[in-house]
């Protein structure tokens, strides 16, 4: 006879990130702080090799340059309007979204279109 561990529920195996809420940074960070994953890891926030991602929740008060992943849009508004900066780390793609890219049809200053024969 075989016997076998009943398995129940489901496990997920994608990590899900650590949650920190804005109020929490402005709280342990000074003004005018670089907020990295290592930065969060000196001050006991999270663990080595986790991943992080910042919500709204709170009041950011302090100008705070954060150079995280993953960001909501009201962490990223609460910030900026405290007069802090969001950037991604450094060389990631994330931090090179903002590069101006030429349209298709776009051709230099005149702003005419070059006509293609088929």
């Amino acid at each position: 006879m075989m016997r076998r561990i009943p398995k129940r529920g489901f496990t997920h195996l994608k990590e899900r990130p650590v949650i920190i809420n804005v109020g929490k940074i402005d709280a342990v960070f000074s003004d005018g702080d670089t907020v990295t994953l290592q930065a969060l890891v000196d001050r006991g926030l999270v663990d080595a090799g986790r991943k992080v991602k910042i919500l709204g929740a709170g009041t950011c008060s302090k100008k705070l340059r954060v150079e995280l992943d993953a960001l909501s849009a009201g962490a990223r508004a609460r910030i900026e309007k405290a007069g802090g900066s969001v950037a991604g780390p450094a060389g990631s793609k994330k931090s090179e979204k903002n590069v101006d890219v030429p349209t298709p049809g776009e051709k230099g200053d005149s702003g005419e279109s070059e006509a293609v024969e088929i």
